[in-house]
């Protein structure tokens, strides 16, 4: 993948998704404890660390265009 190709208009969209997907990080985690099977605790990890990882591949496209 080229980022050199993104334009600024396509930073702001990834900033605006980076913020939107923090903040159903924080919801995911917050709602955690209120999972009560040991099957939605495993699968509620794996999606927990699958999203983080998101996060911080966008968030490296974003600070290496700017």
């Amino acid at each position: 993948m080229n980022i050199t190709l993104l334009t600024p208009k396509d930073c702001l969209y990834l900033e605006d998704l980076l913020n939107q997907t923090f903040t159903c990080l924080k919801r995911f985690e917050e709602e955690s404890a209120l999972l009560t099977t040991p099957e939605l605790k495993t699968t509620h990890k794996k999606v927990m660390k699958d999203i983080k990882q998101l996060y911080q591949t966008m968030l490296s496209i974003i600070e290496e265009v700017n």
